[in-house]
């Protein structure tokens, strides 16, 4: 399995340690690239990429703060906060 940047898209990518509870850390090698190190697998839904655009863009449609924080399976301080 190849692992791609999430930033970029590159494959250059090299694995750069382990955090703490033992999720695999990985460093993109592309300069021009503005993430250099990131992980593939999260353990809290709110820190997946792309999970404020998808608060504010419910946000927008009108859905209420409990309604996101059970839809994206993230509290609803979480909610209010980003």
């Amino acid at each position: 399995m190849s692992v791609k940047c999430p930033s970029c898209g590159s494959t250059n990518v090299v694995k750069f340690g382990k955090r703490p509870d033992g999720v695999q850390r990985y460093a993109c090698r592309n300069e021009k690239c503005s993430r250099s190190v990131f992980q593939l697998d999260y353990k809290y839904h709110a820190c997946e990429p792309g999970v404020k655009f998808r608060i504010l863009e419910m946000a927008i449609n009108g859905s209420g703060v409990r309604d996101i924080s059970r839809v994206l399976h993230i509290s609803a301080d979480v909610v209010l906060i980003r």
